[in-house]
């Protein structure tokens, strides 16, 4: 039975490795229209082009500050009521909600806009995926780097010169992606 598995298992190795040795291989083609093809499949009058394999990059998750984690709860509440109405309006103009971000640096650019403007004393801390981010922000730009491919959720409050949270955003979702190379897009039409 020991002998029958490990046959088994050898056999397994075999083809995957066989199978990924064919993923290696492109064929290329001009028609008669003078238009170029690729394909993973021989055809007459294809030559064969040989692919390198791209070696997997591993990309750092983005510098969590978690020293501000305590920071997160409400002040005590006359302080909270003194500024709890101070700004009427708390929003991301970059990224939009829902929105694409499409950018190969694994970059966020984030734009906020606060009405009225930022008074003095008070700081904008922005959240990715619920963790901050940021040190406190005198102004409503940041770029957020390292972020990984995919959907993300973001956010940001307002807090006063000791730290306290007075105001909070509302929580947007957006997905970071590639750029595609036009010459590859123009190939897919």
């Amino acid at each position: 039975m020991k002998k029958c598995v490990i046959s088994l298992l050898g056999l397994l190795i075999l083809s995957s490795s066989a199978a990924a040795e064919e993923k290696k291989k492109l064929y290329r083609w001009v028609d008669k229209h003078g238009n170029v093809h690729y394909s993973d499949e021989p055809r007459a009058g294809a030559d064969e082009i040989e692919m390198k394999e791209i070696p997997a990059i591993k990309m750092k998750k983005p510098k969590i500050d978690t020293k501000h984690k305590v920071l997160l709860e409400k002040p005590e509440p006359a302080r909270y009521q003194e500024f709890s109405n101070a700004y009427r309006s708390l929003t991301f103009l970059e990224p939009q909600a829902d929105g694409v971000v499409r950018n190969n640096a694994s970059a966020v650019s984030f734009k906020i806009q606060i009405e009225p403007t930022l008074l003095e004393g008070h700081s904008i801390r922005l959240f990715l995926d619920g963790k901050p981010v940021t040190d406190d922000l005198k102004s409503g730009e940041f770029v957020a780097t390292k972020v990984a491919y995919g959907t993300h959720s973001a956010s940001f409050i307002v807090v006063d010169a000791t730290g306290k949270q007075l105001q909070s955003s509302e929580t947007i979702k957006f997905n970071l992606l590639h750029n595609i190379n036009p010459k590859i897009r123009n190939q897919r039409k």
